[in-house]
């Protein structure tokens, strides 16, 4: 079974930070992205593994593909980077049984509805907000760093004062 490095969301999924710094520090061996939308794109899912180093696969599931295949087999062999572009796709996938200790929060953009968490790139509304806030209190550490080579900052007490 392989072993999940690392989960994060992260709006643009695979870019350099992810290509260039997190997949050599976790050595992974595969990305997984569990995201509904890109999962009905094979043109995105195309160019996301263009993104990627050549020896690193990118496997897309939607959310309901991408738990079963957690539950079968914990994506295969080998290290694993899991990504979610939105918080809604993280949330259903962990309330259908993916199990993850920590979860990484890069880059969320701005929106309508949406206020920036201060001193990040994260803008949630407030039921995003009580998505990642549940999670975290289930016993999932909650952080936001954006390259491995940064400070890892707790998001729950973040969350907390901006709701």
């Amino acid at each position: 079974m392989a072993e999940i490095k690392l989960v994060r969301i992260d709006s643009r999924l695979i870019h350099g930070q992810v290509a260039s710094q997190w997949t050599p520090k976790t050595a992974a061996k595969s990305i997984v992205i569990i995201d509904d939308a890109t999962a009905a794109d094979s043109f995105m899912s195309e160019m996301l593994q263009l993104a990627c180093p050549r020896n690193v696969d990118v496997i897309v599931y939607g959310v309901e593909k991408g738990v079963a295949q957690y539950k079968a087999d914990k994506f295969g062999n080998g290290n694993v980077i899991v990504l979610f572009q939105n918080v809604d796709n993280c949330y259903r996938a962990f309330k259908a049984g993916f199990d993850f200790t920590e979860l990484n929060i890069a880059q969320i953009p701005a929106g309508p509805g949406r206020v920036r968490l201060p001193g990040t790139t994260i803008n949630m509304n407030k039921s995003e907000m009580s998505m990642v806030e549940e999670i975290c209190n289930s016993g999932v550490e909650c952080i936001m760093q954006m390259t491995p080579n940064e400070s890892r900052t707790p998001l729950l007490p973040i969350i907390q004062r901006a709701k």
